[in-house]
């Protein structure tokens, strides 16, 4: 009585607990308001790691300054920041990120704030969410469940050849008259189709696993859409080459030239000759061209600026164009003579800066692409030279100026279940759940019907197999004859009878018919079987 007490404030227990789980706990997806989330990404550090569960809880109104899931219209869930209002929408931020959400949500599609954070359990969710994840949990569960129920055999089994052992004793309680025959002769009385149990119960448990694999990857391939979105960063560069050069007469310049770094003297040099490369590099398929424009900037360190057309707005088709021009250096000095003139402010010196004005457009891996690139290559100007200006602090070589640029693309890719490698797309596992569950469900059936034409056919056999850790077999008793006789309806009254009392089942053949008796308290409970083949053979 008092284990009956203890077993049903467990169970009470136990059902107050899994409410309260429930209410806590439950997804959104089947009524709760518990959202639960893995992080993917970096955007919300320190905060939140990649990795980390998160469970969201709706609420019916969100603060700034709380960390909140919506969904994203194209990506799907994101957990970012409140960091203010827009009307009836709210603006997003990663901690991380260096800029705000483009897409500003409303009420309707926040998901929940972050109630609780497990730090890394994320990784252990998305492996069991992969195919060989839910196979181990599957083997795992399936694994403890037979080792428990093994071991409660086991300990029944231990607790009946006990009972039996005191059956077998000599004037033992409840002993037949006739004794009791040898397990080993009782073995060898088994009928041969008795390994048959042992093939349908590992049948059994195939046919469970293949079910409970169908309904795991039914319920990943359904949960989530077939496609997903997939962002990738293009990268391109823009990179341009300055030449110059100019003749003079001998002894001055190897081969009577100025080239590219080198000063050029004025009084011996009145015309440069000046050539700009620009070459666009990427890897993604493009269709680029855009225009281009070339100045020279005369200018003063107090501001002033003079520029010097060299080559008007000039379109170009493809990723590449060339640029070939002069400078007259008694033009640009006929600049500084005119402004010092009006001006009465004469310096020593002056920079001219050769600056080229780049617009690029046209589409890289099928997304537009817009920018724009206006290196400057500078020069000291005065009376006698013009020389190269370099940076001294960086290591960039200013005749060869370049800049990386990314375009972001969003296309649709098929979304996939399992590690990479492994992984299949979710419209295949979408066909191949139904199927699994079909192939189990016309296997059980054709082991219900193999199992039912069994128990049609021999019934003691049947009974031999599904019921053999209870029985002993005996013989030449009068368990049968006795006037305290009680037959059951079915042998798994009998069975249930035995369990309750913690008694073996003792069966006798007499003939064609199988005596089953379970002795209670002067009782005997009796079930009988005609063997099938015995009785087509006329022997009743």
């Amino acid at each position: 009585m008092r284990r009956r007490k203890l077993s049903a404030a467990l169970a009470a227990t136990l059902v107050v607990l899994i409410g309260a789980a429930w209410v806590a706990l439950a997804p959104t997806q089947i009524g709760g308001r518990a959202a639960f989330v893995i992080v993917n990404g970096n955007s919300m550090e320190p905060a939140l790691q990649r990795g980390d569960l998160v469970i969201a809880r709706a609420a019916p109104a969100y603060q700034v300054g709380e960390i909140v899931t919506y969904r994203h219209p194209q990506i799907g869930p994101v957990i970012h920041r409140i960091i203010a209002l827009d009307g009836d929408r709210y603006v997003f931020k990663g901690d991380h990120n260096g800029w705000v959400d483009f897409y500003r949500p409303d009420q309707a599609e926040l998901i929940g704030a972050l109630w609780v954070r497990l730090p890394g359990a994320g990784r252990a969710v998305a492996w069991l969410r992969q195919p060989i994840g839910m196979v181990a949990l599957t083997l795992v569960i399936g694994g403890t469940l037979m080792i428990t129920a093994t071991d409660e055999q086991a300990r029944r089994r231990q607790r009946l050849r006990r009972y039996a052992a005191d059956l077998r004793a000599p004037g033992g309680a409840g002993a037949p008259a006739g004794g009791l025959a040898q397990p080993a002769r009782d073995r060898a009385r088994r009928p041969a189709c008795a390994w048959v149990g042992g093939a349908q119960r590992a049948a059994a448990l195939a046919l469970a696993c293949c079910a409970a694999l169908a309904l795991a990857l039914g319920v990943l391939a359904f949960a989530q859409p077939a496609e997903r979105v997939v962002s990738d960063d293009l990268a391109y560069t823009q990179s341009g080459a300055f030449e110059y050069a100019a003749s003079a007469p001998d002894g001055v310049y190897d081969a009577n030239t100025a080239r590219s770094g080198e000063p050029i003297f004025r009084r011996l040099v009145s015309q440069v000759r000046l050539r700009f490369s620009y070459r666009v590099a990427a890897d993604a398929p493009h269709q680029l061209g855009g225009s281009y424009r070339v100045v020279a900037e005369v200018g003063a360190a107090d501001g002033w600026r003079r520029a010097i057309e060299l080559r008007p707005d000039t379109a170009f088709a493809g990723d590449r164009f060339t640029f070939d021009g002069a400078l007259d250096l008694a033009r640009v000095q006929a600049l500084i003579d005119s402004m010092e003139r009006q001006t009465g402010i004469a310096r020593p010196q002056y920079s001219l800066t050769l600056a080229p004005q780049v617009a690029l457009a046209g589409t890289l891996g099928g997304q537009s692409l817009s920018d724009s690139f206006a290196p400057r290559l500078s020069f000291q100007i005065n009376p006698l030279e013009l020389q190269l200006q370099r940076d001294g602090a960086s290591a960039d070589d200013p005749l060869a100026p370049s800049r990386a640029g990314l375009v972001k693309r969003q296309q649709t890719k098929p979304a996939t279940i399992g590690p990479a490698g492994l992984a299949i797309d979710v419209a295949l596992a979408r066909w191949l759940a139904p199927l699994l569950a079909a192939l189990a469900g016309v296997g059980a059936l054709a082991l219900g019907i193999r199992l039912a034409m069994t128990s049609v056919i021999d019934e003691s056999a049947r009974i031999q197999r599904q019921y053999a850790p209870l029985l002993i077999a005996i013989q030449d008793s009068d368990l049968a004859d006795t006037d305290h006789v009680v037959e059951v309806a079915s042998i798994a009254d009998l069975a249930r009878l035995a369990e309750r009392d913690e008694r073996m089942i003792l069966y006798e053949r007499r003939g064609p018919v199988n005596y089953y008796v379970v002795p209670i308290a002067g009782v005997s409970y009796m079930y009988r079987a005609v063997e099938a083949a015995a009785a087509a053979r006329g022997e009743l």
